[in-house]
């Protein structure tokens, strides 16, 4: 058997056998580019909405301390009135 004839024998069976493994690694490569991305955009979307929760409550609290300031008028008014009503 000639060098070139060996050389080609090898050469066939370790890209046989190494065609997987490659093929493997492409794959592993790929998932972990997909799950990076994938837990990439889900730490910004809990971060999106975490900043949205923050705002929200700020409103709501903004407008409860409206309403409690509306709630003590109507209380004062109504004081008012049922203290009228007994003077008749």
């Amino acid at each position: 058997m000639s060098d070139d004839t060996l050389s080609q024998l090898v050469a066939e069976a370790i890209s046989q056998n190494i065609s997987p493994l490659i093929k493997w690694l492409y794959a592993t490569f790929a998932g972990v580019v997909v799950g990076t991305a994938f837990v990439v955009g889900m730490v910004y979307d809990v971060k999106y909405s975490i900043d949205g929760a923050k705002k929200d409550a700020a409103e709501a609290k903004a407008a409860a301390t409206d309403l409690r300031a509306t709630v003590i008028g109507h209380d004062r008014s109504i004081a008012v009135i049922e203290s009228q009503i007994k003077r008749q």
